[in-house]
C-alpha cells in the first residue's frame, strides 16, 4: 500500500553512513557561516543557530545528530563562557585576600558571558566572539569564572549570558529562540520579549580607543563629545562563540589532544593567545557597616554550586 508523500508512514530507514555524511555537511555549513560572519555578515548567526539545533537539540520530533551518532551524552564540551555566579565568587575571593574589609561589587554583565569587546578601525567598540583568545590575563583573579569542560546537559542549560535587566540566558535559550523564532526555521509573528531586549542591549558599555585625559574629563563633566556605546548584536556574537566551542569539541573527539596541548585560538588550532586586560581588575567598595561584609559574603558563598559551576574538568 502506498502512502501519501510526506506522510509519516511513508518513511523508511536511511542508508548506512548517513550520520557521517550529514555531520560533514553541517560542519561545512557552520564553517562557511563563520567565515561570512567574521567578514562582517552578522545575520549568518541565524543560519549557525539552525545548524546547531540540528546537531544538539532533542525534543518533540527532533533528534539531535550527535544523539544519533551516539556521542552527545559522552562528549566533554569545551566551555569558554565566563559565568556570572562564578565571577561574583572570584571577585569576592580576591577582595577577601586583600584583608582590608572591602567587598567586591557584583560584576558588570559585560564581564561575563561568551563575548568580549573589540574596537573597529575608528576606535568604536563592538561585541565580538573571542574564539580561543583568553579574555582575562593569566594572573587575573577573574579567570576563576571560566567554566571548564562539561557534560552536554551542564553546558547546554547553564545560565551564562546576563542582560542589563538581570535576566540570564543559557546556550539552549539563545540557539532555540534564534532557530525557532528569529527567522531560523521560520519567522514567528511574536518574538521572546527578553531576547528582543538582549538584541539591543549594550550592557551599559561605552568606550573609545585613543581618548586623552582632557577628553575623558570633558566627557565626565558632560561637556565633551559622547563616547560611543558598544555595537553589534550580543546574541549573534554569542552564537558565533558557541559554534567555536562545538567545532572544537567535535575536533577533540575526532582527534584527541595530547597532554599539555591547548585546542584554542582559531578553530582547529592548538595555540592559546593571551591578551592583557586593559583597565582595573574590578570595582571594590567599602561597606558602611562591618556586618555588610559578612552579609555579602554569606550571600555569595551560600549558593550551592551546580555541576557547571565546578571548576574541575
Amino acid at each position: 500500500m502506498q502512502h501519501e508523500i510526506g506522510h509519516k508512514l511513508n518513511k523508511r530507514p536511511r542508508p548506512e553512513g548517513y550520520i557521517e555524511d550529514n555531520l560533514k555537511k553541517i560542519l561545512k555549513f557552520l564553517s562557511n557561516s563563520c567565515r561570512d560572519y567574521d567578514a562582517g555578515d552578522e545575520d549568518e548567526a541565524i543560519r549557525m543557530a539552525l545548524e546547531l539545533r540540528k546537531l544538539l537539540y532533542d525534543g518533540g520530533s527532533s533528534h539531535a545528530l550527535l544523539t544519533q551518532w551516539g556521542v552527545k551524552n559522552t562528549l566533554r564540551f569545551v566551555d569558554t563562557g565566563i559565568y556570572p555566579r562564578l565571577l561574583d565568587i572570584a571577585l569576592q575571593e580576591f577582595a577577601d585576600e586583600r584583608e582590608n574589609g572591602q567587598i567586591a561589587l557584583e560584576g558588570n554583565p559585560g564581564l561575563s558571558g561568551l563575548v568580549t569587546i573589540k574596537f573597529d578601525s575608528n576606535g568604536a567598540p563592538y561585541f565580538a566572539p573571542p574564539l580561543g583568545e583568553s579574555v582575562f590575563h593569566q594572573q587575573d583573579p577573574r579567570r576563576k569564572a571560566y567554566g571548564g569542560m562539561h557534560s552536554f546537559d551542564s553546558w547546554w542549560d547553564a545560565e551564562l549570558v546576563k542582560a542589563s535587566s538581570g535576566r540570564i540566558f543559557s546556550r539552549k535559550n539563545l540557539i532555540l529562540i534564534i532557530a525557532n523564532q528569529d527567522a531560523g526555521a521560520h519567522v514567528d509573528p511574536e518574538l521572546d520579549a527578553d531576547f528582543q531586549d538582549l538584541c539591543v542591549d549594550n550592557l551599559g558599555i561605552q568606550a573609545r580607543v585613543g581618548v586623552s585625559k582632557d577628553e575623558a574629563e570633558d566627557f565626565l563633566s558632560g561637556e565633551g563629545e559622547p563616547i560611543p556605546a558598544v555595537s553589534k548584536n550580543l546574541p549573534y556574537a554569542s552564537i558565533r562563540q558557541i559554534v567555536f566551542e562545538v567545532q572544537t569539541t567535535i575536533e577533540r573527539y575526532l582527534q584527541p589532544v595530547k597532554p599539555g596541548q591547548m585546542l584554542l585560538a582559531q578553530p582547529y588550532s592548538r595555540t592559546l593567545v593571551e591578551r592583557p586586560i586593559l583597565g582595573p581588575y574590578m570595582t571594590l567598595a567599602t561597606p558602611v557597616l562591618p556586618e555588610s561584609l559578612a552579609e555579602h559574603r554569606a550571600r555569595v558563598f551560600s549558593h550551592k554550586p551546580t555541576d557547571w559551576e565546578t571548576r574541575s574538568g
